[in-house]
């Protein structure tokens, strides 16, 4: 993982809540792991890079909602063990 172009610009100081206008206004990079369902990236994101599932895209879509949509089911589970 610590080879991958995600986890070298992360370290080079990427932002995960950082908002784009694409694929959807106000989405993230956090939120395309998600919807990619790559959750060692999300949980990297999360846990070292201060990334936050809560915050909504501009259609007010949250992680969960994307990975739900999506069928992102790992990513689902590592949202569901943050909760429990």
């Amino acid at each position: 993982m610590g080879d991958l172009p995600a986890t070298r610009s992360l370290e080079a100081g990427a932002q995960p809540n950082a908002s784009h206008s694409y694929p959807t206004r106000g989405r993230t990079p956090l939120m395309l792991a998600a919807e990619n369902d790559l959750p060692e990236l999300f949980n990297l994101m999360c846990c070292r890079h201060g990334g936050d599932p809560l915050q909504p895209d501009a259609e007010g879509h949250s992680c969960w909602d994307i990975a739900r949509s999506f069928g992102a089911w790992e990513v689902m589970g590592y949202l569901q063990r943050m909760v429990s």
